[in-house]
């Protein structure tokens, strides 16, 4: 049978920090699933926190910190691939159904609250070390129920590709924007039709063909069109080449709907 071990170490004791629960949840049970996959049937996963000084750091601000670590016995990054992994659509994993969102996605949060993501090596073994580093809130206590900023605007999200249509729908509800996302062209025209006072955005991809969106739609809602950089066909509409960042699909947004 399988042998799996999870070991605790937890040693950040009275430290307060900028996070929201259901999002901070989101990434212990992300980063926990990714670090049990890493070594398949048999295999330790250890999370510990701990609190830190960072004083000599080229990417971190000097300043105290409470980290949050997840060590595995996995087969392991190549150190050439670690800055990769956070990035979005990178994925290691082979299995049916895995996509490389999670890192990225994390990342993109983590950033929000003023944190930073590390990717290492298990010093004592072979496996990974995967660092959340929170800024420590000394002077002041600010409870965060959920995303910081709720927006008026909706947008529509028409993508047959599972891991590009989860990955906008994720980092825009995270902007506070109301997502709707669909894989298929008719139901998303029928969105549009049945909310059209509503939406004011439709981000779609290159797999969808022949989007009825004419007329008096297009007076309003603005349109984003998803293409890979390598695509050469051209489009009616603005255009944001895949793979992007949640960064750059962000300020794409904003700049199109012209609100900060």
């Amino acid at each position: 049978g399988s042998e799996n071990k999870v070991d605790y170490s937890l040693l950040a004791n009275d430290a307060i920090i900028k996070a929201d629960q259901q999002n901070f949840y989101n990434i212990f049970l992300n980063l926990a699933q990714n670090s049990r996959e890493a070594f398949g049937d048999a295999g330790t996963v250890m999370i510990s926190t701990h609190n830190i000084r960072i004083d000599m750091d080229i990417e971190i601000p000097f300043g105290d910190y409470v980290e949050l670590r997840f060590t595995d016995t996995g087969s392991g990054i190549p150190k050439e691939r670690q800055k990769d992994v956070i990035q979005p659509f990178y994925t290691t994993k082979v299995k049916k159904g895995s996509n490389g969102l999670g890192l990225s996605i994390i990342h993109s949060i983590i950033s929000q609250w003023g944190g930073y993501i590390r990717i290492g090596d298990n010093k004592s073994e072979q496996g990974t070390t995967i660092s959340i580093l929170f800024k420590q809130e000394r002077d002041t206590f600010e409870l965060i129920t959920g995303t910081q900023k709720f927006r008026t605007e909706s947008i529509l999200i028409i993508e047959k590709n599972n891991t590009i249509r989860q990955l906008c729908s994720d980092v825009l509800q995270q902007q506070g924007f109301h997502v709707f996302a669909t894989n298929r062209e008719a139901h998303g025209v029928r969105l549009i039709k049945e909310h059209t006072d509503k939406i004011h955005l439709v981000i779609y991809g290159k797999d969808i063909l022949g989007l009825d969106i004419s007329g008096d739609y297009l007076q309003r809602i603005k349109i984003l069109h998803m293409l890979p950089v390598t695509e050469t066909m051209s489009s009616d509409h603005q255009v944001i080449n895949t793979p992007f960042t949640p960064t750059v699909l962000v300020a794409t947004v904003k700049s199109l709907l012209q609100i900060t």
